[in-house]
């Protein structure tokens, strides 16, 4: 395991999410932060029972009403999906789809600088 700012990096990826996985890996291997935003912006949605075309990717998840419980579910899912532990106060210091994507493309591609 590898520790980077709160994140353990374990090795493999559950079975059940890896289609998953790879739709979010772009073809050279990097994660795309479109892909990440767009999984982002349908989990908000569903969570929240909120229309996707009512949901503003530069809007604050807590505009939305997310509450620490459908957070710490959605870090969880994120977690599973790129085999990672995230801590879930994450989405607090980046409190939107575009900055968590952003992020997660930097993070998980090895350009993050902690």
């Amino acid at each position: 395991m590898v520790s980077l700012q709160g994140l353990i990096v374990r090795e493999g990826v559950s079975k059940n999410l890896f289609l998953c996985h790879e739709y979010i890996q772009g073809g050279d291997g990097v994660m795309d932060k479109e892909k990440i935003a767009s999984w982002l912006h349908e989990r908000l949605s569903r969570a929240m029972d909120i229309p996707m075309n009512e949901i503003d990717r530069g809007t604050a998840f807590s505009d939305y009403g997310l509450d620490s419980a459908t957070g710490i579910a959605l870090i969880g899912e994120l977690n599973e999906l790129f085999h990672i532990t995230l801590d879930p106060g994450i989405l607090w210091d980046f409190p939107t789809i575009t900055a968590l994507s952003e992020y997660l493309e930097r993070l998980l591609s090895g350009r993050y600088e902690a």
